[in-house]
Protein backbone atom coordinates (compact mmCIF):
# COMPACT_ATOMS: atom_id res chain seq x y z
CA UNK A 1 0.00 0.00 0.00
CA UNK A 2 1.50 3.22 -0.80
CA UNK A 3 -1.17 5.39 1.14
CA UNK A 4 -3.67 4.43 3.62
CA UNK A 5 -5.38 7.89 3.00
CA UNK A 6 -9.06 8.72 1.79
CA UNK A 7 -7.95 9.08 -1.89
CA UNK A 8 -6.60 5.66 -2.05
CA UNK A 9 -9.78 3.82 -0.26
CA UNK A 10 -9.68 1.82 -3.63
CA UNK A 11 -7.03 -0.17 -2.50
CA UNK A 12 -9.26 -2.63 -0.64
CA UNK A 13 -7.35 -3.05 2.55
CA UNK A 14 -10.57 -3.15 4.43
CA UNK A 15 -11.58 -6.23 2.59
CA UNK A 16 -8.07 -7.33 3.13
CA UNK A 17 -8.69 -6.67 7.09
CA UNK A 18 -11.74 -8.88 7.18
CA UNK A 19 -10.19 -12.06 4.69
CA UNK A 20 -7.19 -11.83 7.45
CA UNK A 21 -10.15 -12.49 9.95
CA UNK A 22 -11.01 -15.78 8.29
CA UNK A 23 -7.67 -17.39 8.09
CA UNK A 24 -6.65 -19.07 11.40
CA UNK A 25 -4.54 -16.63 13.67
CA UNK A 26 -1.44 -19.10 13.96
CA UNK A 27 -1.42 -18.78 10.24
CA UNK A 28 -1.04 -15.20 8.78
CA UNK A 29 -0.36 -11.72 9.80
CA UNK A 30 -0.96 -8.20 7.76
CA UNK A 31 1.82 -6.10 7.49
CA UNK A 32 0.98 -2.66 5.96
CA UNK A 33 2.99 -0.50 4.78
CA UNK A 34 2.02 2.83 4.01
CA UNK A 35 0.40 6.02 6.13
CA UNK A 36 -2.38 8.56 6.04
CA UNK A 37 -5.79 9.73 7.59
CA UNK A 38 -7.46 6.20 7.26
CA UNK A 39 -5.12 4.10 9.25
CA UNK A 40 -6.49 4.94 12.40
CA UNK A 41 -9.67 3.62 11.19
CA UNK A 42 -8.35 0.58 9.78
CA UNK A 43 -6.64 0.03 13.09
CA UNK A 44 -10.04 -0.11 14.52
CA UNK A 45 -11.26 -2.35 12.39
CA UNK A 46 -8.63 -4.78 12.95
CA UNK A 47 -9.78 -4.53 16.99
CA UNK A 48 -13.37 -4.87 15.80
CA UNK A 49 -12.46 -8.14 14.07
CA UNK A 50 -10.54 -9.50 16.75
CA UNK A 51 -7.23 -9.50 14.57
CA UNK A 52 -5.50 -6.11 15.69
CA UNK A 53 -2.21 -8.54 17.06
CA UNK A 54 -2.28 -9.74 13.48
CA UNK A 55 -2.05 -6.37 11.98
CA UNK A 56 0.92 -4.02 11.58
CA UNK A 57 1.49 -0.78 10.58
CA UNK A 58 4.84 -0.21 8.77
CA UNK A 59 4.28 3.49 7.97
CA UNK A 60 5.86 4.61 5.15
CA UNK A 61 8.66 3.64 3.82
CA UNK A 62 10.85 4.92 0.91
CA UNK A 63 11.13 3.09 -2.35
CA UNK A 64 14.49 1.78 -1.67
CA UNK A 65 13.35 -0.27 1.56
CA UNK A 66 10.30 -1.44 -0.34
CA UNK A 67 12.05 -4.39 -2.18
CA UNK A 68 13.22 -5.88 1.17
CA UNK A 69 9.40 -6.29 2.01
CA UNK A 70 8.40 -7.71 -0.89
CA UNK A 71 11.07 -10.46 -1.11
CA UNK A 72 10.45 -11.02 2.49
CA UNK A 73 6.37 -11.69 2.10
CA UNK A 74 4.63 -14.85 1.69
CA UNK A 75 2.23 -13.02 -0.74
CA UNK A 76 1.65 -9.28 -1.95
CA UNK A 77 -2.19 -8.82 -2.02
CA UNK A 78 -4.42 -5.84 -4.08
CA UNK A 79 -7.64 -6.22 -3.75
CA UNK A 80 -8.28 -2.75 -5.33
CA UNK A 81 -11.44 -1.70 -7.23
CA UNK A 82 -12.08 0.95 -9.60
CA UNK A 83 -10.29 3.74 -10.31
CA UNK A 84 -6.82 1.43 -9.66
CA UNK A 85 -4.98 2.30 -12.70
CA UNK A 86 -2.58 -0.31 -13.01
CA UNK A 87 -1.28 -1.78 -9.36
CA UNK A 88 2.42 -1.09 -9.50
CA UNK A 89 2.75 -2.89 -6.55
CA UNK A 90 2.01 -6.13 -8.04
CA UNK A 91 4.83 -5.62 -10.79
CA UNK A 92 6.79 -4.68 -8.05
CA UNK A 93 6.44 -7.56 -5.77
CA UNK A 94 6.09 -10.11 -8.97
CA UNK A 95 9.62 -8.63 -9.69
CA UNK A 96 10.99 -9.59 -6.54
CA UNK A 97 9.92 -13.60 -6.85
CA UNK A 98 6.75 -12.37 -4.73
CA UNK A 99 3.16 -14.08 -5.36
CA UNK A 100 0.61 -12.27 -5.89
CA UNK A 101 -3.23 -12.08 -4.93
CA UNK A 102 -4.94 -9.25 -6.98
CA UNK A 103 -8.10 -8.45 -7.72
CA UNK A 104 -10.52 -9.29 -10.69
CA UNK A 105 -10.26 -5.53 -11.48
CA UNK A 106 -9.75 -5.17 -15.77
CA UNK A 107 -6.90 -2.90 -15.15
CA UNK A 108 -5.00 -5.31 -12.89
CA UNK A 109 -4.38 -7.65 -16.19
CA UNK A 110 -1.82 -5.43 -17.56
CA UNK A 111 0.20 -5.59 -14.15
CA UNK A 112 -0.22 -9.44 -13.47
CA UNK A 113 -1.55 -11.31 -16.37
CA UNK A 114 -2.02 -14.41 -14.95
CA UNK A 115 0.63 -15.10 -12.92
CA UNK A 116 -1.71 -13.69 -9.98
CA UNK A 117 -4.57 -15.50 -8.44
CA UNK A 118 -7.71 -13.15 -9.10
CA UNK A 119 -10.01 -12.87 -6.61
CA UNK A 120 -13.82 -10.64 -6.14
CA UNK A 121 -12.46 -7.34 -3.92
CA UNK A 122 -15.79 -6.93 -2.58
CA UNK A 123 -15.36 -10.81 -0.82
CA UNK A 124 -13.58 -11.47 2.33
CA UNK A 125 -13.57 -15.25 1.65
CA UNK A 126 -12.67 -15.06 -1.94
CA UNK A 127 -9.45 -13.14 -0.98
CA UNK A 128 -8.96 -15.73 1.53
CA UNK A 129 -8.89 -18.37 -0.69
CA UNK A 130 -6.89 -16.24 -2.83
CA UNK A 131 -4.56 -15.51 -0.13
CA UNK A 132 -4.03 -19.85 0.92
CA UNK A 133 -3.60 -20.53 -2.72
CA UNK A 134 -0.65 -18.72 -2.98
CA UNK A 135 0.46 -19.18 0.33
CA UNK A 136 1.01 -22.31 -0.50
CA UNK A 137 2.43 -22.24 -3.72
CA UNK A 138 5.27 -20.16 -1.91
CA UNK A 139 5.69 -22.78 0.45
CA UNK A 140 5.95 -26.01 -1.94
CA UNK A 141 7.99 -23.61 -4.15
CA UNK A 142 10.39 -22.20 -1.66
CA UNK A 143 13.70 -23.02 -0.74
CA UNK A 144 13.98 -22.00 2.98
CA UNK A 145 13.36 -25.11 5.15
CA UNK A 146 9.74 -25.14 6.65
CA UNK A 147 11.28 -25.18 10.33
CA UNK A 148 12.87 -21.43 9.21
CA UNK A 149 9.42 -20.20 8.55
CA UNK A 150 6.79 -18.75 10.47
CA UNK A 151 2.96 -17.51 10.07
CA UNK A 152 3.26 -15.21 7.18
CA UNK A 153 1.72 -12.00 6.65
CA UNK A 154 -0.74 -10.99 4.11
CA UNK A 155 -1.45 -7.39 2.80
CA UNK A 156 -1.11 -4.98 -0.03
CA UNK A 157 2.15 -5.69 1.40
CA UNK A 158 2.01 -8.51 3.50
CA UNK A 159 5.30 -10.12 4.87
CA UNK A 160 6.91 -13.26 6.01
CA UNK A 161 9.59 -13.04 8.86
CA UNK A 162 12.83 -15.52 8.94
CA UNK A 163 13.00 -16.69 12.41
CA UNK A 164 17.33 -16.06 11.76
CA UNK A 165 17.15 -13.80 9.07
CA UNK A 166 16.62 -9.68 8.93
CA UNK A 167 13.47 -8.42 9.27
CA UNK A 168 12.75 -5.22 7.09
CA UNK A 169 12.67 -2.03 9.11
Amino acid sequence: VGALDRAHHFKGVPYLLRALAQLPSSDAMALLVGDGDLRPSLAQLAADLGIADRVRFAGARSHDELGAYYAAADVAVLPSFPPESFGLVLSEAMACGTPVVASLHASLDEACGDAAIRVDPLDAGSIASGIRGRRATRSSSSSAPASSRRGGAVTIMARRYHTGGSRPR
